[in-house]
């Protein structure tokens, strides 16, 4: 059996791994890096695994060639190749029947084995560490609450949910989505977030992490229907956010904003409500309005694409000075 580490942009036989993925019910998204595959003498693939950032991805044996010591070799390749890369934190999706292989080679499952997807990782000392360093930064009272904001930018809309969360807890903690495939930074949104919430008293802004909203938490390629898969993300970040981070806080609220637009999130809003729940109360705030339409980072996107002087309407002064002074944008206030 031929064992080899490919980069992703070489690979001749991406057919077959399509294939092969296909017939286990997984389907391939062209974001791999690096393939291990398995090929018989004759070329045959057999087996296939690959790296995607820090998540090991797209496992799949023919079954006439499993309990062959494969599993193993493969992805002990692809741990090797992450670790070369200097990614030592890896998490891995699989089906609940394969959750045993990978607890052999050091992975520790995170959610539920009732459902299409399990999370592992390999390093839970890294999640561990995450919540001695959240319960550092608790606060006592009485109702504590959290609002998860992507703010690409920071609008009037995130703004007027951080005042109407605050004002109804005795500590709001703020998380900002650290992910920089955005048309703003994440250092660029952290700051806005910052400076956009300065002025209220009771709040923490954090910067997120891997295990909220993240692809770490999004087993997309799992399933082939887009209901089915943003269904079973909003429920694994909803585990994962109620068992690992809301303890370290003493979270006992989670607000929203009101989605009228994007089913996505409007159906994630639902999750929230239907999982978080009784340890968690939800509470969905009805969006900011402007001009009879809700205030949306994408119509802000769109509009200083445009430098639409309407841009005012939509952004705080704190954000547009921000944009002005730091991201070079030419705006009249």
């Amino acid at each position: 059996m031929n064992i080899a580490i490919t980069n992703a942009q070489s690979i001749i036989n991406l057919d077959d791994i399509k294939e092969l993925l296909d017939t286990q019910g997984l389907r391939y998204e062209g974001d791999a890096e690096y393939f291990c595959t398995a090929h018989r003498e004759d070329n045959e693939l057999v087996g296939c695994v690959a790296l995607v950032g820090n998540i090991v991805k797209y496992f799949a044996i023919k079954e006439a060639f499993k309990g062959e010591g494969l599993s193993r070799s493969m992805v002990t390749e692809i741990l090797l190749t992450a670790h070369q890369l200097g990614r030592k934190s890896l998490s891995i999706f699989t089906t609940p029947d394969k959750v045993t292989i990978f607890e052999s080679m050091g992975f520790t499952p995170l959610t539920s084995l009732n459902r299409n997807s399990v999370l592992l990782i390999n390093r839970p000392d890294k999640l561990q560490q995450l919540q001695d360093d959240l319960q550092k930064q608790r606060v006592s009272g009485d109702k504590i609450g959290v609002v998860v904001i992507n703010a690409n930018p920071f609008t009037k809309g995130h703004a007027y949910i951080a005042e109407q969360s605050a004002s109804q807890c005795d500590w709001l903690h703020i998380f900002v989505v650290n992910d920089n495939d955005q048309e703003f930074s994440f250092v660029d949104r952290f700051a806005m977030v910052k400076q956009g919430t300065s002025h209220l008293s009771n709040i923490t802004v954090h910067a997120g992490n891997e295990f909220i909203i993240s692809r770490r938490t999004f087993p997309s390629y799992f399933l082939k229907k887009s209901g089915l898969v943003n269904q079973l993300h909003a429920e694994i970040d909803c585990e994962v956010f109620k068992k690992y981070i809301a303890p370290s806080l003493a979270i006992t609220h989670r607000f929203v904003g009101s989605e009228p637009n994007c089913a996505v999130t409007n159906n994630y809003n639902g999750v929230m409500k239907q999982n978080l729940p009784p340890q968690i109360q939800v509470t969905e705030l009805e969006r900011l309005n402007t001009e009879g339409s809700c205030i949306s980072a994408s119509t802000a996107r769109r509009q200083l694409s445009q430098t639409a002087s309407s841009i005012v309407n939509l952004l705080p002064i704190t954000t547009i000075n921000y944009l002005i002074e730091k991201c070079g944008y030419a705006l009249q206030i």
